[in-house]
């Protein structure tokens, strides 16, 4: 993939990749989360003051950042991307992840326990992730059986002695 040129300047955060973010897009988003964050702070201020405790907004400790950096770059981007790029992505990962799952599990209380097949229904109509997960789904099998095999044969080593 060739990086994509844009009007900004280099030192913007940008993710030059398949998961490409337009510097429009980034200003979007960090007003988004701002916005997001003044609404938090008021409630949680508004909250404090009725508890009487003064605490500040709550700050989530990264999660992924390694792993993304290593992802990014090799999608394309810098070998050290900024900072806030790569806690950009990961506002993204994190609130995908975590409003899947709540989907997931509103489907699953329906039948009383979250399943696999609950995520595989949410993702159905994205072909791409549908069948990497399928993938994964199936290696994971193999991996099992592999492992069950080989404990059925060291057992039977151990038997014989």
């Amino acid at each position: 993939y060739k990086k994509r040129k844009s009007s900004l300047p280099s030192s913007s955060p940008i993710c030059y990749s398949r998961l490409f973010i337009s510097g429009e897009e980034i200003r979007r988003e960090k007003k988004k989360m701002s916005s997001t964050a003044g609404a938090t702070a008021a409630a949680s201020s508004s909250k404090s003051k009725a508890t009487g405790n003064s605490q500040a907004p709550e700050k989530r400790k990264p999660l992924f950042q390694k792993e993304l950096q290593h992802m990014m770059y090799g999608f394309g981007d810098e070998q050290n991307p900024l900072p806030e790029t790569v806690a950009l992505v990961e506002d993204i990962v994190v609130e995908y992840v975590t409003d899947l799952t709540h989907k997931a599990q509103e489907i699953g209380t329906k039948r009383g326990r979250l399943l696999v097949d609950d995520f595989l229904y949410l993702i159905r109509k994205d072909l791409p992730k549908l069948n990497r997960c399928r993938e994964l789904l199936a290696m994971q099998e193999e991996l099992k059986q592999a492992r069950k095999a080989f404990d059925v044969d060291e057992e039977k080593i151990t038997s014989l002695d």
